[in-house]
């Protein structure tokens, strides 16, 4: 399976659930995260890298994650079809038990 099937996936799946997946891209910030995914019961924006299965971030990814991290963003790593729904499912359910 490509990168490019699990984002559209993870893209209509975040649809489904009222939220948008949008392609980030920072000019000048290599590393950054591939999309932000948006919901309304979401506090704050949720980066998402993006990987095909069995392939990971490389290091300048990590130490980007790492910066974000520690600013406060919530940064995930995906690398199939079920890790993106799962997150989804995760991120929404820890969502509503908040509010």
């Amino acid at each position: 399976m490509r990168e490019n099937e699990i984002e559209a996936h993870m893209r209509r799946q975040a649809e489904k659930r009222g939220g948008l997946l949008l392609k980030f891209v920072s000019p000048q910030n290599s590393g950054v995260p591939d999309r932000l995914l948006l919901h309304p019961a979401l506090t704050r924006p949720v980066l998402i890298e993006l990987k095909a299965p069995d392939k990971t971030p490389r290091p300048l990814q990590l130490a980007m994650h790492d910066i974000l991290r520690k600013k406060g963003a919530l940064v995930f790593v995906v690398d199939s079809k079920k890790s993106a729904s799962d997150l989804l499912d995760n991120l929404l359910s820890c969502a509503e038990t908040v509010k």
